[in-house]
């Protein structure tokens, strides 16, 4: 299992975006995200799969107190059939992890999460 670096970037100096690239399962070797601390107060996140994954890979977006022990966050898996999803805790820690993985010998999946950002 690899676990893949995270990019931040403001968007608009109002949004904040992470994005964790080239996520993959291969041979049931699953990808996680690095993860990541979000310092600043945001609101709405919302989470979207992106790429060429198997239509039966699933990631899970994660979120941890203490960086160790991770908890299942927002409303489901990102999938084919639901690439995005809304997430509404706000744990200290966040990542994306493939959850479960494909028919195929491999895939390649951006994470990105972007929330706003309060003044």
């Amino acid at each position: 299992m690899a676990v893949r670096a995270a990019k931040f970037e403001i968007l608009n100096g109002i949004q904040l975006k992470v994005t964790w690239e080239g996520l993959e399962e291969n041979g049931g070797v699953r990808d996680s995200g690095a993860p990541v601390s979000i310092n600043r107060p945001v609101e709405g996140f919302i989470a979207q799969a992106v790429g060429n994954f198997d239509t039966s890979v699933t990631v899970q977006m994660q979120g941890s107190n203490d960086g160790t022990n991770w908890f299942s966050i927002g409303a489901g898996t990102l999938a084919v059939a639901t690439p995005s999803r809304t997430i509404d805790e706000r744990p200290l820690f966040i990542r994306p992890l493939i959850a479960a993985d494909g028919a195929g010998d491999a895939s390649d999946v951006d994470v990105i999460v972007v929330g706003a950002i309060y003044r």
